[in-house]
């Protein structure tokens, strides 16, 4: 007989943003309020989709990936938006410094979910529910975007709870009943079933999480491997009871796909220091210094070039990196040839507190000038200064 084991003791919380892009945007801009917003490419141009929708513009069907001509189908009224993804970061950040003053326990999932471990801290803060409203009120005090958050006691029953409670909600599984909660809710909604594997299931009369606990272990183990144990235990509530460690980033980028393909290498040159600035204003956020630069270009018959160059010191000097991306477009850029995309990244990165001072990094003065702007884009976003590339060190004597 298998026999299943809850840890009774862990307090999970999982805070999830609602429709985070669009409730920034409308935040932003009030007298969006009410009304179908969608976050995305321009519907006009044919290409890309949608990165967040609002819940006015949910109801026509619409949802983050879909296509944005088949968006525009079903919400031709809609308010289609460019988003400002560093407009986003910025607040992300903000909001993880808000979740670290409950634990230092949390680990972030994405820009908008993030898990907090309160076994420790609910001696100091009260209850895990007084904790998830006091996160709640002050992200919408400071921010005015609503906030759906799940306690239990595993972090998948703790994400599961989040997703029951949206929009702007809280849910709390007390221990014991995770089994119970889980059981009536549709097989998709179980962490680690995708698209296909709902379709495997629904294919087996699997319909709900309570028929997925009922089937025999033996059964899913002979058709899905050692997934078949993982989903028969979520099934029944059994997850992680502590957060896995942080994992730094491996690689920070930025790309952008264009509407229409093209050579012109001026307006490429551009848009690679757009994404530059972009890419070292989140490194020196997160506290990074890299010591690689990654350009990426497609081409409008879908093949990809990807260069790498290593620099001579770690550093998050925008100037410094946008001379290595510079050299790699330049010195790699076929003349003439027809460009979709274009991306940059950086990446090997060393903790900013332990790199020594080099002759390759900026002077002083320089520094301290770029943490008055980095301030100052935290506040009013990255478009509030924009780098002027010329005055910056970026000169035309590059060939164009």
């Amino acid at each position: 007989m298998n026999t299943v084991v809850i840890d009774m003791l862990s307090t999970i919380l999982h805070v999830d943003l609602d429709a985070f892009f669009a409730s920034v945007e409308v935040a932003d801009k009030p007298w969006l309020k009410g009304k179908p917003v969608i976050v995305g490419a321009n519907p006009h141009e044919g290409r890309g989709i949608v990165n967040t929708a609002s819940y006015e513009a949910r109801r026509f069907g619409i949802h983050s990936g879909m296509s944005i001509r088949e968006a525009y189908r079903k919400c031709s009224h809609g308010i289609f938006l460019a988003p400002h993804y560093e407009r986003y970061t910025a607040i992300a950040h903000e909001i993880r410094a808000i979740l670290y003053r409950y634990t230092p326990q949390v680990y972030v999932t994405s820009i908008d979910e993030a898990y907090l471990d309160l076994t420790k801290s609910l001696h100091l803060f009260g209850t895990a529910r007084m904790i998830g409203e006091w996160i709640r009120y002050e992200i919408k005090r400071r921010f005015h975007i609503t906030t759906s958050v799940g306690i239990a006691s595993t972090m998948e029953v703790a994400k599961v709870a989040a997703s029951q409670a949206k929009p702007d909600g809280l849910l709390e599984v007390a221990a014991g009943d995770e089994a119970g909660f889980l059981a009536p809710l549709p097989i998709r909604e179980l962490p680690g079933v995708g698209t296909k594997m709902e379709r495997e299931l629904l294919a087996m009369e699997i319909h709900t999480i309570g028929d997925l606990a009922k089937t025999s272990l033996s059964v899913l183990l002979k058709r899905f491997g050692a997934w078949g144990y993982a989903l028969w235990q979520h099934a029944h509530g059994v997850g992680r009871t502590t957060l896995p460690e942080e994992v730094p980033p491996q690689q920070i980028g930025k790309e952008v796909t264009f509407s229409k393909d093209t050579s012109d290498l001026r307006f490429l040159r551009n848009t690679l220091m757009r994404l530059t600035d972009e890419v070292c204003y989140e490194m020196r956020l997160q506290g990074e210094k890299a010591r690689k630069v990654t350009l990426k270009l497609r081409y409008a018959d879908f093949t990809t070039f990807t260069r790498q160059t290593t620099l001579a010191a770690p550093t998050n000097a925008t100037q410094l990196i946008a001379q290595a991306a510079l050299q790699l477009f330049f010195v790699n850029l076929p003349p003439g040839r027809l460009v979709r995309l274009i991306g940059m990244g950086v990446g090997d990165f060393v903790k900013r507190a332990i790199v020594q001072p080099s002759l390759f990094d900026l002077p002083k003065t320089e520094n301290q000038l770029w943490l008055f702007i980095d301030r100052l884009r935290k506040r009013r976003g990255l478009t509030v200064i924009k780098m002027g590339w010329f005055h910056a060190g970026i000169r035309e004597s590059t060939q164009i």
